[in-house]
């Protein structure tokens, strides 16, 4: 059992206590000895805290980046309706979803075929990534950038 990378310390544990008394640890679970991508902030109070501010009216830019909030937020947040109340609202991402349907903007985002990137096994071993040669043309560049939505009306 694999608790997630962003999962809350208690869900870690939790996992953990399954996986043991499940006799998995060394045989189809293996632990890393380095913590990869650690998060220093409470998401879910960060989260409740955005929420908290676009009910109050003071964001007024919301810019969602990879992300589908109307989709995976908790239901009792109601963020659908809270996202509405900031004036302006873009959304970059892969793919047109709930949240880029309500959105106000829609900036298209480079797949992982399209950017340099770097990437980090499970034993550590550190890699980089390189776009695929076609996506490096100004011409790609260029047609990425018109490709930019703008919502109108309801």
């Amino acid at each position: 059992m694999i608790p997630g990378l962003y999962q809350d310390r208690s869900v870690e544990a939790m996992a953990w206590a399954i996986n043991s008394t499940l006799r998995n640890i060394g045989k189809t679970v293996f632990f890393c000895g380095m913590t990869v991508n650690s998060l220093s902030s409470d998401q879910i109070g960060d989260f409740k805290s955005l929420v908290a501010d676009l009910n109050a009216g003071k964001v007024d830019w919301l810019i969602v980046l990879n992300a589908n909030p109307v989709y995976d937020a908790p239901t009792d947040l109601e963020f659908t309706s809270a996202m509405q109340k900031a004036k302006t609202v873009v959304h970059l991402g892969l793919h047109e979803d709930e949240t880029e349907s309500l959105a106000h903007w829609h900036i298209p985002a480079a797949n992982y075929l399209e950017f340099w990137s770097d990437a980090r096994a499970y034993d550590g071993t550190v890699s980089m990534c390189s776009p695929d040669r076609s996506a490096c043309t100004e011409e790609r560049r260029r047609i990425s950038f018109y490709r930019v939505t703008r919502r109108t009306g309801g």
